[in-house]
């Protein structure tokens, strides 16, 4: 991986590290300047206050390194399912704990997987057999609604039994309807939601499978085509790969999304709807 790739997933794991270690006071280091001396970890202040700035840099850095020691393979596993899944879990795990994940990873996987869709534009275009699954228009399979496939959460939502998610989702089901869902992960919220962060992970995995499986056994049409993401569901994926099969396979996965998140959900209600009584 090339410095100038490394850097902007570098960058904002820093400054995300960065805010959590001074929240949470993780130094690695303390200095006391009265007496002009270092420790290990935090401790507490000597004959006068305590820096610990230098330990939350340290803290930054030595965490977004290994973020971005740990995300580079993904650039070097090209058009394989591992690829498409671990992409996928990864995206979801950052979204999680409140990383904006695709700006994360682009600058490693976005260069990589524009140019395979840039050759499955050239095949196309030439009336050759398209030779990669795994592009950039494969995600609108796999995230209908945005990251963690929300599409079919916000469906649920429609008819919940408990009014302030109810309203949550009339408000939200048009922006997800174009793959916006920023506004369902930080304002339900899903990030750092303990019950609903399991099918946020698991069912884009899911549709990862589906989908790699559909198109690679020939069932749907690869995608020859880059549709940007904020074009609706359905109409996307039949742009992107001009088959009509396509949107039956968008269709199943949200089904399957849907199965996914139903149980879930059902928890989530009995919590809201619980804590009236728990104040």
């Amino acid at each position: 991986m090339t410095i100038g790739r490394a850097l902007p997933v570098f960058s904002i794991a820093f400054a995300v590290i960065y805010i959590a270690s001074v929240y949470f006071n993780l130094a690695l280091l303390t200095y006391h300047p009265q007496l002009v001396q270092w420790g290990l970890l935090v401790e507490a202040p000597r004959q006068g206050p305590a820096m610990y700035w230098y330990g939350w840099l340290l803290t930054s850095a030595l965490g977004a390194g290994a973020i971005a020691a740990l995300v580079a393979p993904l650039a070097t596993l090209g058009d394989t399912f591992a690829a498409l899944v671990l992409i996928t879990a990864i995206e979801a795990l950052l979204w999680l704990v409140g990383i904006h994940g695709p700006a994360l990873l682009a600058a490693l996987v976005v260069p990589v997987y524009l140019q395979l869709q840039a050759q499955n534009a050239d095949a196309l275009a030439h009336h050759q057999p398209i030779p990669h699954v795994v592009v950039v228009s494969t995600f609108l399979f796999v995230f209908p609604g945005g990251a963690g496939a929300t599409l079919p959460l916000v469906a649920l939502l429609l008819r919940s039994r408990v009014a302030r998610l109810r309203k949550f989702a009339y408000a939200t089901i048009l922006p997800s309807l174009i793959n916006v869902n920023e506004p369902v992960i930080f304002g339900l919220p899903l990030a750092y939601n303990p019950v609903l962060a399991v099918p946020f992970v698991v069912a884009p995995v899911v549709l990862a499978c589906t989908t790699y499986a559909a198109l690679a056994w020939g069932w749907v049409s690869r995608p020859p085509i880059y549709v940007p993401s904020m074009v609706p569901a359905f109409v996307n994926v039949f742009l992107a790969t001009l088959d009509w099969r396509a949107c039956i396979l968008l269709g199943l996965n949200l089904l399957l999304a849907g199965a996914i998140w139903l149980p879930f959900v059902r928890v989530y209600e009995r919590t809201e709807s619980a804590r009236p009584a728990r104040a």
